[in-house]
């Protein structure tokens, strides 16, 4: 397979790392969020403070980032699938990646990420395809590039060069990022260049992601919505205002571009 494979991606050139926040920037303010001045008589935040909100200010761009990536992955969930499978193979299409899991990488992964940390995560939208023969995946990786552009990173685990024992005990595969652009702006998506197909589906997918964020905040504990505290009571704000903002005149004639794995 290292003969078949290995040598897929190897002359692409890469000048950085793909961010979300290439393409998807928040609105100023972090909907509502205030910055920490010093308050009187020279009293400066605490340093407790200063936490809390350094982590409502990240986290509120995690919320921001999914509200994007549940609108869009309906789209990119069908063209990946038409790809794969007009070379032969089988796609499966995991969920997006949830809030909890990107809420933990601020303080592992992405610790020392540059603001906002979060725009580390580059496989929120993502899909798995599966082939019996190489020259499937070949076909696939060439298809790939015709209909997203040129990958933004490629980690080609067939190399054989990679320590695959050492460092996957034993799996290998292809793993690429590219951005997607569908050529659909975010006011189509949001049905105010009147009602679609398209609009339908990503409205039913952000009504989806509310439930999904409101759920895993009552797992915590809480009874209801109401009994939450001000944190999560700003994190479902958040999720409403993110909703509003891509729906917003302000984004009506830009295009959806999000990075994708």
């Amino acid at each position: 397979l290292g003969m078949e494979l290995g040598f897929i991606g190897e002359n692409l050139e890469f000048d950085i790392r793909p961010r979300q926040d290439h393409y998807l920037v928040p609105p100023n303010g972090y909907f509502g969020l205030k910055e920490l001045h010093d308050r009187s008589l020279g009293n400066k935040p605490t340093d407790t403070e200063l936490h809390e909100h350094e982590r409502k200010k990240q986290s509120s761009f995690i919320i921001f980032l999914l509200t994007a990536v549940h609108g869009v992955d309906h789209i990119f969930q069908e063209v990946a699938k038409e790809i794969c499978e007009s070379v032969g193979g089988t796609s499966r299409a995991p969920p997006p990646k949830g809030f909890m899991r990107m809420w933990a990488k601020l303080d592992t992964d992405h610790a020392t990420a540059k603001s906002p940390r979060a725009a580390e995560n580059i496989d929120t939208n993502r899909v798995a395809w599966i082939f019996e023969e190489p020259s499937q995946l070949r076909d696939a990786f060439e298809k790939a590039q015709k209909i997203f552009g040129a990958p933004l990173r490629v980690k080609n685990g067939y190399d054989p060069g990679f320590p695959a024992m050492a460092e996957t005990k034993g799996y290998r595969n292809i793993l690429a990022n590219y951005k997607f652009s569908p050529e659909i702006t975010w006011g189509s998506l949001a049905g105010r260049d009147g009602k679609n197909d398209k609009a339908t589906k990503t409205g039913a997918a952000w009504d989806n992601f509310r439930k999904l964020l409101l759920d895993t905040f009552l797992n915590m504990g809480y009874a209801d919505e109401a009994a939450f505290d001000d944190e999560l009571t700003y994190y479902m704000h958040c999720c409403e205002a993110a909703r509003a903002h891509y729906c917003s005149k302000d984004m009506q004639k830009k295009p959806v571009e999000i990075v994708v794995e």
